[in-house]
């Protein structure tokens, strides 16, 4: 009895032994899968940001897009399986320097999947028009030519910065409510300015007015603002960066073109207070003068609603937690910074949009590569479905790639940008216009007229005057008429036929 008790319990150690075995590796095997199921993918794109150049500095915008990073990794919805990362140039706002950026990350290590940038259409065209070989679709956050509308040229390009041959509509309902007939254009010959202008030229025609004159310029402006001033135009539709803008308001101040009967239309996305950096032979208070009461327009940077946004965030929060986070570096902050996060945002759920297409042709996200047609297309279809809510409002592109949003009209009064109007860009129409706003430097305060007035005056002339030169008149016409009978009535005589020899 005692050798079958022994025998029981040894039996029952080694079962327990074996069940204590199976549970610790199960244990160990739940753990390797449970880190490996933790440990989350590298997900890179690529980030093209100008800084340093005089034209434009748009380093503000890198924290925008740090910010959308982080927000993006902090959901669970939203690439659950990876983490987002970004690996950023500085393209100086230089084609040469942007093209060298962009082959630096399609060398580096990292693998990249999509593009964000670049700011400058200088940059981003020839960028967006090689990166296609590397099948490398690329959303910019800034750039806004005209000349990027062609999908044949750029057929991976998105931008999120509506297309500045845009705001030319609502220079044209502005010119249209205020009565304007016509207007003067001038652009500098850089940065791509001439096709907006020519757009612009184009719209006027159609619509029965005049264009004056377009003139365009290098270097110098006096020449092409002379011929302005010789036209007497007084709308005068200018598009440059602002560096240039401050060398052709000193100019135009010099010649009498500025102030009372001027109207200035400029582009609206020049940095605050622009005109007052110390670059021209015009005083910081003739600038001020010079420049008071231009009329801008940009595209609306920030939604107006108060509603959250698909990153869950409101508008107003967005601007509160970004002017936090730039104050932690040294950047200064920018305007366009909610472009830059929606850009971001537009990547990432794109990305997160081509996971279940991409598992139909058994593939994956971090299995991109630059020979990688099929992925570049997936990822392609997904940008170019985008329709979400972002902080500066819905974001969609059309064909070409182009956003359209709402434009943001102001006024320079007092040295402050005073917003006027908005003009929905797909409506073409103003969905907000507060017309007395304007503030006009005219002597009667109406909305100046678009060229000098032609005024009929009638003037009067004394009656006996009148009477005294009608009564000559008349005894003139009667002794000529008199004259003239004498001459038929004796022309058979000797004396009349003598008379009339030569």
């Amino acid at each position: 009895m005692a050798s079958i008790t022994k025998r029981f319990l040894r039996g029952t150690s080694l079962l327990e032994c074996l069940v204590s075995s199976v549970t610790l590796w199960v244990s160990v095997f739940a753990f390797l899968l449970s880190s490996r199921t933790e440990a989350k993918q590298d997900l890179y794109i690529g980030g093209f940001f100008p800084l340093d150049n005089v034209n434009w500095d748009a380093a503000g915008l890198i924290p925008a897009a740090e910010m959308a990073i982080a927000d993006v990794n902090k959901r669970t919805d939203l690439l659950a399986d990876y983490e987002l990362q970004m690996e950023w140039n500085n393209t100086k706002c230089d084609a040469g320097v942007g093209m060298a950026s962009l082959f630096d990350q399609i060398t580096a290590s990292t693998r990249k999947v999509m593009l964000l940038g670049a700011g400058c259409t200088l940059v981003t065209g020839p960028m967006a028009e090689t990166a296609q070989y590397w099948n490398l679709v690329q959303v910019s956050h800034s750039s806004s030519s005209p000349s990027l509308n062609n999908r044949g040229k750029y057929p991976l390009l998105f931008r999120l910065y509506p297309s500045e041959e845009s705001m030319n509509y609502p220079r044209l309902a502005l010119m249209k409510q205020f009565g304007w007939k016509k207007a003067a254009l001038l652009h500098s010959s850089e940065g791509g300015f001439s096709m907006v202008i020519q757009h612009m030229r184009d719209l006027l025609i159609q619509n029965s007015m005049v264009p004056m004159l377009s003139e365009s310029f290098t270097g110098d402006p006096t020449s092409a603002l002379e011929n302005i001033k010789v036209k007497e135009a007084r709308i005068i539709i200018a598009n440059m960066f602002e560096s240039t803008a401050r060398g052709v308001f000193c100019k135009a101040r010099g010649l009498g073109m500025t102030g009372p009967g001027y109207i200035w239309i400029i582009p609206g996305w020049f940095s605050d207070e622009w005109y007052l950096e110390d670059d021209t032979t015009c005083s910081p208070t003739e600038m001020t003068e010079a420049v008071s009461g231009y009329i801008s327009m940009e595209t609306q940077a920030v939604d107006a609603s108060a509603k959250v946004t698909n990153s869950g965030r409101t508008p107003a929060g967005f601007l509160a937690d970004y002017q936090t986070a730039v104050a932690s570096t040294s950047y200064t902050a920018h305007d366009l910074a909610p472009f830059a996060y929606d850009s971001v945002y537009t990547i990432a759920l794109a990305l997160n949009a081509s996971i279940n297409p991409l598992g139909q042709i058994g593939a994956r996200l971090e299995d991109f590569e630059y020979t990688r047609s099929d992925i570049a297309h997936v990822f392609f279809t997904a940008v170019n479905n985008s329709n979400f809510a972002g902080i500066t409002g819905p974001i969609r592109f059309d064909i070409n790639g182009k956003r359209l949003g709402y434009t943001k009209i102001e006024q320079l009064q007092d040295g402050v940008e005073v917003p006027i109007a908005t003009f929905d860009d797909s409506l073409l129409s103003f969905v907000k216009l507060n017309e007395s706003a304007f503030i006009w430097s005219t002597e009667n305060g109406e909305p100046p007229p678009d060229g000098p007035l032609m005024v009929e005056e009638w003037r009067t002339v004394s009656l006996p005057l009148v009477i005294t030169m009608t009564v000559l008149a008349v005894a003139g016409v009667l002794f000529v008429i008199f004259l003239l009978v004498i001459n038929i009535m004796y022309r058979d005589r000797r004396i009349m036929k003598l008379s009339a020899q030569t």
